[in-house]
């Protein structure tokens, strides 16, 4: 499904997408770079593509529009967490932009009005087309986020309410233990080159998981960081935590006494089935206190035993517990 910008309006694409099956009252779009290597030829080749709702795997259809939308988009917003008064709170800066005119690729797709279908549904059938478009393009027609707007079935354009994960139970998880990071320091700085280059890259993917909203990306981002930490895969992961906590070669009491086989299951499931539902707060922070006590270990440190300090606080059985509540009252 194709549409191109001159001589409509937004409304009239609201309208055309209205039809679908699970359009809502409005509409998700998110812009990107446009560089064919001909447009011409790139208009042709998408014109003959029929979109059609089965075709997505999450059977939620999107759109593709191309065309000038920079007088459409003229800011953005963004979440800022302060601590203010004592208090958490949430600020959203609002941005003016000045795009510059020229073509833009638009994906569009409905936001459903509750029932069955998740609220996730429109960045997913985003997600599904731009890998479809990269199997003929590669990243050239698509190449870099632009922005995010929505717009309603009167063309009326709004910002995104961005997806916002509150602090919760093992977040507040904390290690007030300055004697441990100056040992850390002057360990690092006798660390060969070859260890240096690994330890920075395995922190470019933490720090990626750090700030990644989509919980499936930030989960194994982190995980991959652990394989580069180890050099090899998730095997190997749990063989070093039994090392650096002196179990020998009794791994499964990694996988009870540090829940890591929770952990695994959970990478599992995304790897092999294709299946993600959340990663919870304790999850998140055994990932950053594995890789810290593998860290330790590599660097000549006495273990520290800093995921089992999390799993003996109780914060994670009073996450679960209040899960399955949850789960209840859903």
């Amino acid at each position: 499904m194709l549409e191109k910008l001159e001589g409509q309006t937004l409304a009239d694409l609201a309208k055309m997408l209205s039809r679908t099956e699970n359009a809502g009252e409005k509409f998700l779009a998110k812009v990107y770079s446009f560089i064919p290597p001909s447009t011409p030829q790139f208009l042709e080749f998408i014109k003959h593509v029929k979109l059609k709702e089965k075709l997505f795997p999450n059977e939620h259809g999107a759109a593709i529009l191309i065309g000038d939308i920079s007088k459409i988009v003229t800011s953005q917003t963004e979440p800022v967490f302060v601590t203010k008064d004592k208090k958490l709170s949430v600020f959203f800066i609002l941005q003016k932009i000045e795009l510059p005119a020229a073509d833009y690729l638009t994906i569009v797709s409905p936001i459903p009005t509750g029932g069955e279908r998740s609220s996730y549904a429109p960045n997913e059938s985003i997600a599904f087309l731009r890998t479809f478009l990269a199997l003929f393009f590669g990243k050239i027609v698509q190449y870099k986020w632009v922005a995010d707007f929505e717009f309603d079935f009167n063309g009326q354009v709004s910002l995104p309410s961005p997806v916002i994960r509150l602090p919760l139970h093992a977040d507040f998880f904390k290690l007030v233990a300055p004697d441990l990071a100056v040992k850390i320091i002057d360990r690092l700085q006798l660390q060969l080159p070859e260890y240096r280059i690994r330890l920075q890259r395995a922190c470019n993917l933490f720090d990626m998981a750090l700030n990644q909203s989509d919980e499936a990306y930030r989960f194994a981002s982190y995980w991959i960081a652990l394989e580069v930490l180890v050099g090899s895969t998730g095997g190997a992961v749990k063989n070093k935590l039994a090392e650096a906590y002196g179990f020998g070669s009794d791994v499964s009491r990694v996988g009870k006494l540090l829940l890591f086989d929770q952990i695994s299951n959970i990478r599992g499931d995304l790897i092999h089935k294709g299946i993600f539902t959340k990663i919870l707060s304790f999850h998140e922070r055994l990932l950053q206190l594995y890789f810290w006590d593998i860290v330790i270990f590599q660097i000549g440190l006495p273990n520290q035993s800093l995921a089992k300090l999390l799993v003996d606080s109780g914060i994670a059985e009073e996450e679960l517990i209040r899960e399955s509540q949850n789960e209840k009252l859903t």
